[in-house]
């Protein structure tokens, strides 16, 4: 897991709870510390101190989601990536649900459904576009995410992806200086698998029952 962090300490307990008590537990945490000047440093080492799998690697300077996620990439050791928005947090099943289509079909990229919390009004909004199809053409996710109906294809969030999507760094990293960073990348990650899986039953930003889907060209 991927997670930037820059002074979200209001967040950041959450998060790194939701995280370290995953029902799968093999598992790696990259905490990518953007020149945080908040307190993120004290809870975060916390963590560190606690378990094993929690790494962190701290920037001289803030430098931008980006950098920070493009640095976790070059960091991380694992198959699979996930990244988590450090005010974010997920179900404690994430990682084993969206394990699920990796282990029984060898989805490459995997998408999770989730809820959207209003902090203002302190409850859920579901997110539920209701997406019917088990097979997509290119034309069909190029459509999807071009209309921007379904934020699933456009995130990095709440996914997990193959590492070996990564294997061309100039080309696959997220745009320095960016805002709205995951567009410029995550679309040319989906021109990639030919299999990834999609989840319908939303968690926090998770996924649980997910069926696969296969992108035809």
């Amino acid at each position: 897991m991927i997670v930037p962090v820059y002074n979200v300490a209001k967040y950041l307990n959450q998060c790194l709870d939701s995280i370290v008590n995953q029902t799968y537990q093999e598992f790696e945490v990259l905490l990518v510390d953007d020149g945080s000047t908040d307190g993120s440093a004290q809870i975060y080492k916390k963590y560190q101190q606690l378990d094993q799998r929690v790494k962190v690697i701290k920037l001289a300077a803030n430098q931008g989601q980006s950098n920070a996620r493009n640095v976790g990439i070059e960091n991380a050791t694992g198959d699979y990536l996930t990244f988590v928005d450090s005010d974010d947090w997920l179900n404690n099943d994430f990682l084993e649900q969206m394990l699920t289509p990796v282990f029984a079909h060898q989805a490459e990229i995997v998408l999770g459904n989730y809820y959207r919390y209003d902090e203002a009004k302190q409850n859920f909004l579901l997110y539920d576009p209701a997406y019917p199809a088990q097979e997509l053409t290119q034309a069909d996710y190029l459509r999807e995410r071009s209309e921007l109906r379904h934020l699933e294809f456009v995130s990095a969030w709440g996914k997990l992806f193959k590492r070996t999507l990564f294997d061309m760094p100039e080309y696959l990293r997220f745009p320095f200086g960016k805002t709205f960073e995951d567009q410029f990348l995550v679309h040319r990650l989906f021109s990639k698998p030919n299999v990834f899986g999609i989840g319908k039953k939303p968690s926090t930003v998770g996924a649980l029952q997910l069926t696969v889907l296969r992108l035809r060209r």
